[in-house]
């Protein structure tokens, strides 16, 4: 289910099997992709969403993040704006090879 997921691209789901289905080992094994899966996952929203806002509580249930500050850190990471209370995450026209696959 997970290589599925991923393969049609559908990170939310990814996540969500991820959280809820995978067992401890196969999560252990994911943990190293995890960041080039969500990096690939926040391209694709950052496209969806050019010249929009999206809740960071959003990004962190659709990524997986655990919590919001992670969601924060992560977003601050890879220089994504935020609002000035840290709700919501402000998208511009993303660069071409934001959205390239891994």
């Amino acid at each position: 289910k997970l290589h599925e997921a991923w393969v049609e691209g559908n990170f939310v789901r990814f996540f969500k099997i991820a959280r809820t289905e995978a067992t401890a080992l196969q999560c252990c094994v994911l943990s190293r992709c995890f960041r080039m899966i969500r990096r690939f996952a926040l391209g694709v929203i950052e496209y969806g969403y050019k010249r929009s806002k999206l809740p960071l509580k959003s990004i962190e249930n659709q990524l997986g993040l655990g919590n919001l500050s992670a969601a924060i850190d992560f977003c601050a990471h890879y220089g994504v704006d935020m609002d000035a209370d840290r709700q919501n995450a402000l998208f511009q026209l993303p660069s071409p090879d934001t959205v390239d696959p891994p």
